[in-house]
């Protein structure tokens, strides 16, 4: 349950009725009564979530998933040209 602003957005798949590995739900207000909505959202449709799909979901952005990623960034990065203009 996270307000629904920010990296966030980038990071949780929220709950919606295409979705079918949801990781989260958003609350858009910061106010407690939408905080206390999303809560009794998130409570209602619980059986939606699988821990195993969040698990798998959260390990993208592990700092191994980091390192491997910008491993892979910085050797693509050296394997072009350094100009593409001709002097």
């Amino acid at each position: 349950i996270a307000y629904g602003r920010g990296g966030i957005m980038d990071t949780v798949i929220p709950h919606q009725k295409s979705s079918s590995s949801p990781t989260g739900v958003f609350f858009y207000e910061q106010c407690h009564k939408s905080l206390i909505s999303t809560i009794s959202y998130f409570e209602d449709h619980i059986d939606d979530f699988n821990p195993r799909d969040i698990s798998k979901h959260a390990h993208n952005f592990s700092i191994d998933a980091f390192k491997e990623n910008l491993n892979t960034a910085i050797l693509s990065t050296l394997d072009q040209p350094y100009c593409d203009h001709p002097l």
